[in-house]
């Protein structure tokens, strides 16, 4: 089992190919646990509030990181909401 510090938090969310790399299940059978902190988690929210994008709500990402952890494809139409936001997959049903 791992914790990620918030240096290595904002990496994988960079889509950093060596710490993606290391989160890659060696077998079928075996699942890598990773965990972070809330104090990390505070840490990143944090950060993204700061970003120059006035458009990027703590609420956005707070959606974001909910898609982003369960593999899953956020549908809204407030895409512009979300382009700074890598790996992140997103679909507009109101197109």
């Amino acid at each position: 089992m791992y914790v990620l510090d918030t240096d290595h938090c904002i990496e994988l969310l960079r889509g950093n190919d060596g710490i993606l790399s290391k989160l890659e299940s060696p077998g079928e059978d075996i699942e890598i646990e990773v965990y972070t902190t809330t104090i990390t988690a505070a840490e990143l929210f944090y950060g993204a509030y700061r970003m120059p994008n006035p458009e990027q709500r703590i609420n956005d990402l707070f959606i974001a990181s909910i898609a982003l952890s369960r593999n899953l494809t956020l549908v809204t139409h407030n895409t512009h909401h979300y382009e700074r936001i890598l790996n992140l997959c997103l679909e507009d049903w109101m197109e």
